[in-house]
């Protein structure tokens, strides 16, 4: 447990259970089981309580939220199957304990000390700092003991895993050469595309067959559900609007955001680069330092800088004279940095080097540090408290106006009470054609149409303040005539006649090269067929070929003795027809380095797959049980 304090996030054995105490449980489980005396989970008697299945649900949530900017669409985490990777998790690492225990793995109060003194949350300049340990524990609500229980969980857990994993501890030079090859191998294939789009002017359309197709495909041209809402907005902006900020609170945020109200000082600088990496040899550097310090000589005597730039930079910034534009101390790699901020304007540095090369620089222009005066400022600092004063005004507010709701009875009935309420009423709309100001509010948007007509929503928390929002009506979708969408409806159809003619063609070709056990080449020309041939390609697909990436694997298959694919190869819309035409297999390769950290893939692949088939046999003889409301 408490991952997130020990920043084990990417442990292949233990997935992230996370101390945070949620005010209210949003993920569709509810206070009656958070209030349930019965355990979420039993795994061969132990149990595992709603608590720690919420935990672990919220910060697998997190996570997942992360991946889209902060916030989960409606249904993705359905989709991922949020919920069963979460009872897997919990689930897998019971049985990790458990046969731990069993095998003899013993955590000592030594071993535990030992992690939580190495990590970095719990220590001040390197070193552990116990009152700032009591103090994190205490900001997340946890004891030392307690902590320190889950701390052997997890631990042993994990010593579990390795101990199972080290079952496997050797990879031999001979598993290490097949999978080098097979990493590094290449081919090349001769192969033809068949394009719909070449297909596309060639198909006819028949009309009786045009209605027959749309017939079975017509709920794609359903129309948009659409609601119509009555709803109370508590904006941010709107709330703060009305807030009173005293001259003292002003000159408070001014002086304690300095930051915010300074413009760095930036310098405009040129450079001239002759580029030398590490990897180049001592001679390179050599002569690159000298075109260098020839250039530098050059500009030094007057010679315009940038048109020198123009003809001997070999930097990106090459056709812009060598101009870096304006920015700030820090921005650039040290050594380039230190220099240009050693310069006063119009003065030229001497030869600088860095990972990138060897750099002639000149200063063109200072722009100095700028402070906005407090008057300037007022009006963004007023802005900025009042949103700050108003998050809290806003709940306060709508959270009133919701209780107001349930006790008058309705909507309707709170507005007729409380005719100053902020109300706001729309007509149908679609999820593409919201109105204004919610059609860029996707938490507002979801909620509206999750409700079913006559249903009021819950306090809905948005990007910009809170929202309380009553599904007036809403309208199904319903499948449309086709007279309402026919040219759509007949593009469609077109594509599909062209891509069932591509489809065929590509087909009969394969079937003539392997009936005929012709030449790949021939049977194409006599076709009036355009035949490629590709690089030879390896698995990473390291080259500039347009054969389809994610084709490569399919290619690998085929060999002198089978070259041809047993069917024909999709890549987006197209269709391939591929023969095999040559191969290479790398030579053996001479650095130990590089062997060895084969040797380590390898056994960890094995270490994992002894694990996983560990816990797939342990979890076929447990009982395990997971609570009804889960």
């Amino acid at each position: 447990m408490l991952q997130i304090l020990r920043n084990k996030s990417q442990s292949i054995f233990i997935q992230v259970i996370v101390v945070v105490i949620a005010l209210v449980f949003i993920f569709s489980f509810g206070s009656n089981i958070m209030n349930s005396n019965d355990a979420a989970i039993v795994v061969n008697d132990e149990e595992i309580s709603f608590q720690e299945f919420q935990r672990a649900y919220e910060q697998a949530h997190q996570n997942l939220a992360s991946q889209f900017g902060g916030t989960v669409p409606k249904g993705v985490a359905e989709a991922f199957g949020l919920k069963q990777q979460v009872i897997n998790q919990l689930v897998q690492s019971a049985l990790l304990r458990q046969g731990g225990e069993e095998m003899g793995v013993r955590l000592s109060a030594f071993e535990i000390q030992q992690a939580i003194q190495a990590m970095k949350q719990f220590q001040t300049g390197g070193v552990f700092d116990k009152e700032k340990y009591e103090s994190v524990l205490k900001a997340n609500r946890l004891s030392p003991s307690k902590f320190e229980s889950n701390m052997q969980y997890d631990m042993l857990s994990e010593k579990t895993a390795r101990t199972i994993g080290d079952f496997s501890n050797n990879a031999t030079d001979f598993e290490v050469i097949d999978i080098y090859n097979q990493i590094n191998e290449s081919i090349a294939v001769n192969y033809v595309k068949f394009s719909p789009q070449d297909y596309r002017d060639q198909v006819e359309i028949d009309e009786t067959k045009f209605a027959e197709w749309f017939e079975t495909i017509k709920d794609n041209y359903q129309t948009a559900p659409e609601v119509k809402l009555s709803y109370l907005t508590y904006n941010y902006d709107t709330v703060g609007a009305k807030i009173e900020i005293d001259e003292a609170s002003i000159a408070k945020y001014y002086q304690n955001n300095p930051e915010q109200f300074t413009t760095a000082e930036k310098r405009h600088a040129r450079h001239i680069l002759f580029s030398a990496d590490k990897d180049d040899s001592p001679a390179t550097h050599k002569e690159k330092k000298a075109q260098a310090e020839k250039i530098l000589e050059m500009a030094k005597t007057g010679e315009d800088f940038a048109s020198l730039a123009r003809q001997y930079s070999e930097g990106p910034s090459k056709n812009d004279g060598g101009s870096l534009g304006y920015f700030e101390k820090g921005r650039m790699v040290p050594a380039f940095d230190e220099a240009v901020f050693a310069l006063k304007e119009g003065e030229i540095s001497a030869v600088v080097q860095t990972d990138f090369g060897y750099h002639v620089i000149k200063l063109e222009e200072i722009q100095p540090e700028k402070v906005t005066p407090l008057e300037e400022a007022r009006e963004e600092i007023v802005r900025s408290l009042q949103r700050d004063q108003a998050q809290e005004l806003a709940f306060q507010l709508a959270n009133a106006a919701y209780e107001g709701i349930i006790s008058a009875g309705s909507l309707k009935a709170y507005i007729e009470k409380n005719p100053d309420a902020p109300l706001n009423v729309t007509e149908f709309f679609s999820r593409e054609y919201a109105p204004e100001p919610i059609k860029n509010d996707p938490q507002f948007i979801s909620a509206a149409f999750a409700l079913g007509k006559g249903e009021l929503s819950s306090l809905i928390k948005t990007s910009n303040g809170y929202a309380i929002i009553y599904a007036e009506d809403t309208k199904a979708p319903v499948a449309q005539e086709l007279s309402a969408v026919r040219e759509d409806a007949l593009s469609a159809y077109r594509d599909f006649l062209s891509n069932n003619a591509a489809k065929k063609a590509a087909d009969e070709f394969l079937s003539s090269v392997k009936a005929e056990n012709a030449v790949f080449e021939t049977v194409a020309e006599n076709a009036g067929l355009t035949v490629e041939k590709t690089d030879y390609l390896s698995r990473n697909n390291n080259n500039s070929s347009d054969f389809p990436a994610e084709l490569i694997e399919q290619i690998f298959l085929l060999s002198p003795e089978k070259p041809l694919p047993e069917n024909v190869a999709t890549s987006g819309s197209d269709f391939y027809v591929f023969s095999y035409a040559d191969r290479k297999i790398p030579e053996s390769f001479g650095d130990e380095d590089k062997k060895d950290q084969y040797k380590s893939g390898i056994l960890l692949n094995k270490r994992q797959m002894i694990l996983s088939a560990w816990l797939a046999q342990r979890q076929s003889n447990s009982v395990v049980s997971t609570h009804k409301n889960l």
